[in-house]
């Protein structure tokens, strides 16, 4: 039932933004949705300038559809890169291409996939430098931390 009503509301965004891009994500997209599941949309247009998201009821489905400005996630880059608002990430990289008559979706992922590859490489020189200075301050002498009594 999730199924058919997301393909019916995807097909209703579609008919009258035949421009945008859509896609499928969360346990819909993946098949692991259960009864009581929402059902989450992506939906993107070249025109649509801010990011934000509206929830309704359908059909007794609660439906959210998550609208996100390509120049919204470039502008915030860095802070993708560097914080840990990952709601973004992984709502677009987990989401299934309907519609992207534009590449709208295909460069939000390509835009997503960099920022994790980066995130990686991040996370492991910031372990290898916090290793470095571990073994640094455990190779000390003592001695050196304080100044002997005489």
């Amino acid at each position: 039932m999730h199924k058919k009503i997301a393909l019916e509301i995807i097909g209703c965004l579609h008919k009258r933004y035949s421009d945008a891009s859509i896609g499928l994500s969360g346990s819909v997209a993946m098949n692991t949705f259960r009864h009581n599941s929402d059902i989450d949309i992506l939906f993107c247009r070249k025109s649509i300038l801010s990011s934000y998201s509206v929830t309704f009821k359908y059909k007794e489905v609660s439906v959210s559809i998550f609208v996100f400005s390509l120049g919204l996630i470039e502008e915030n880059y860095m802070e993708y890169l560097c914080g840990y608002h990952n709601m973004p990430i992984t709502f677009i990289s987990t989401s299934k291409i309907i519609y992207d008559p534009c590449g709208i979706i295909g460069n939000l992922k390509e835009i997503i996939n960099d920022i994790v590859r980066r995130k990686v490489i991040l996370s492991k020189l910031l372990v290898c430098e916090l290793e470095k200075n571990a073994m640094n301050l455990l190779s000390l002498n003592p001695k050196s931390f304080y100044e002997e009594k005489k």
